[in-house]
């Protein structure tokens, strides 16, 4: 998912090396070969933040200049999460929790960017789950007010009818395209077989 997930979020992505970091709330650094840099983005798009303008990914390329300019700018290690100047230090899913927690607790992002940020990532997980099943999926756009509760409760879009906060159950779950497959929706019925 994540080559999508690049593409969608192409304006936030500034490319190292730069003349200068850009000023932001929320800083990124994240490079090519780097999985936990992945993983990492991935939890904040699903959690529907990564199209916010506060955040700013300065990804740098497995080359000699970038790496270079990264060391000389201090940045030893990736992924590289900075909120307000602030090194934020945890695993993947916690620093993306963190960093949506910031986000609104501080109102930066408002209850209707959330909603319009999430429901885009939901239609383009039916796109992802339908391209990997070889069957048309569609959105039951009643569920969409479940997975934000979720994300204003525990950060995470974690699946509304998964109690678990686990990693894999954040939505699309794991289990949501052998469900799709089986039974033509997942669990919660977010996602449904188009018939």
């Amino acid at each position: 998912m994540f080559s999508f997930l690049v593409i969608v979020m192409q304006l936030n992505i500034l490319y190292a090396p730069l003349k200068e970091i850009p000023r932001s709330q929320i800083l990124i650094f994240a490079g090519d070969d780097c999985y936990p840099c992945k993983k990492l983005l991935d939890y904040l798009f699903r959690a529907g933040v990564l199209f916010s303008n506060h955040i700013k990914v300065i990804w740098i390329r497995n080359e000699d200049a970038a790496i270079e300019w990264a060391l000389q700018n201090g940045i030893n290690e990736i992924p590289l999460v900075m909120i307000n100047n602030q090194i934020v230090e945890g695993s993947e899913h916690e620093v993306a929790k963190r960093v949506v927690k910031y986000m609104l607790e501080n109102n930066i992002i408002t209850q209707e960017e959330l909603y319009k940020n999430l429901r885009k990532v939901v239609w383009l997980n039916a796109k992802y789950l339908g391209e990997k099943i070889g069957l048309e999926i569609i959105v039951n756009e009643k569920m969409i007010p479940a997975l934000i509760n979720r994300v204003k409760k525990f950060y995470m879009p974690y699946c509304p009818c998964r109690l678990e906060l686990k990693e894999e159950n954040i939505c699309p779950c794991d289990h949501s395209l052998e469900e799709l497959k089986e039974n033509g929706y997942c669990k919660c019925r977010l996602f449904l077989v188009k018939k």
